[in-house]
């Protein structure tokens, strides 16, 4: 069984991993500090697959070339080893605190610190809405993907459920049970849902 990398561990003779910083259902998020460019980190981001399953890695990674939003992260790298069912995604690092971590610490959230979020976080998903030639549709808005960086810029992260939106197409529920639009249960996902 694998249980992924470990401090040390160097992904591509390039990036040495230094910590785990996150995991979920897909899999696990690691800061890595860049072999090549002394004192550059990374943010790592490894996803489980069934083995040789190239389209669902390669749907996101397309996905993600196409965005260019300063308050979304920038993919830099990408690596499949279909043999191991796994894919690392290098991405910009976004220093700072999610959402639930900050209330998880600090409790209730000032009012005008949350109007200014949710304005920052209606930009970010116009310009996901707006996208062309199709709109991106996030389908994982929650505080555990939305940070506040260390500049105190808002900022989108875990783009590994989005998907692009064509109207007519129901999809298989996916989301975070208590945050996911009760429409998304039943597979009806447009960009109203993440609204």
């Amino acid at each position: 069984m694998w249980n992924g990398m470990g401090a040390g561990d160097v992904l591509a003779h390039r990036y040495r991993i230094l910590e785990c910083i996150g995991e979920g259902g897909m899999g696990k998020v690691y800061i890595a500090e860049d072999t090549k460019l002394p004192g550059k980190r990374w943010a790592v981001k490894e996803t489980v697959s069934a083995p040789y399953d190239d389209e669902t890695s390669r749907k996101e990674v397309e996905m993600l070339l196409k965005l260019d939003h300063p308050q979304l992260p920038r993919l830099a790298d990408y690596y499949h080893f279909a043999d191991l069912g796994r894919t690392y995604l290098i991405m910009e690092y976004v220093k700072g605190r999610t959402i639930a971590g900050i209330v998880s610490e600090h409790g209730k959230i000032r009012e005008d610190e949350v109007i200014r979020i949710g304005l920052a976080l209606s930009d970010i998903l116009h310009y996901l809405h707006s996208h062309e030639p199709e709109p991106i549709v996030f389908r994982d808005m929650k505080p555990s993907n939305v940070m506040i960086d260390s500049r105190g810029k808002v900022r989108l992260i875990d783009f590994g459920i989005a998907k692009t939106f064509v109207s007519g197409v129901k999809h298989t529920m996916i989301g975070t049970e208590g945050y996911s639009a009760p429409e998304q249960y039943k597979g009806d996902v447009t960009p109203q849902s993440d609204i």
